[in-house]
């Protein structure tokens, strides 16, 4: 009885890890155009139906090279595509360096709520 206990245990965790990593194994939509899937590009942030990873395309935009000749480059990207991961890469960036507010240096009065 014992054994068989065990041995249900160990099944029922084992299905429990399997679950988990097919959990880990789904795709990921960030937006209308852009994927993140751990089975693409190294789970790299992609345009949904390509390999073309965003990392890629922002670094070319940031050198300069104009959006045509992106298009041109990869025909499967779209200009609403590429404007959705420049969006996204945009809001990181403020997220990321957006100054806060620091309350624990800021001086106390006396006769003043904090």
């Amino acid at each position: 009885m014992v054994q068989r206990k065990k041995t249900i245990e160990k099944a029922d965790s084992e299905v429990k890890a399997l679950s988990k990593k097919k959990r880990s194994q789904q795709a990921v939509d960030v937006g209308k155009h852009l994927i993140v899937h751990p089975g693409v590009c190294f789970g790299k942030m992609t345009f949904k139906g390509t390999r073309v990873p965003v990392e890629t395309i922002l670094y070319f935009l940031s050198t300069g090279r104009p959006l045509e000749e992106i298009l041109k480059g990869w025909p499967e990207l779209t200009k609403e595509g590429i404007a959705e991961a420049v969006q996204l890469a945009g809001a990181a960036l403020v997220e990321k360096y957006q100054a806060r507010p620091r309350h624990d240096h800021e001086p106390v009065r006396a006769g003043r709520s904090a």
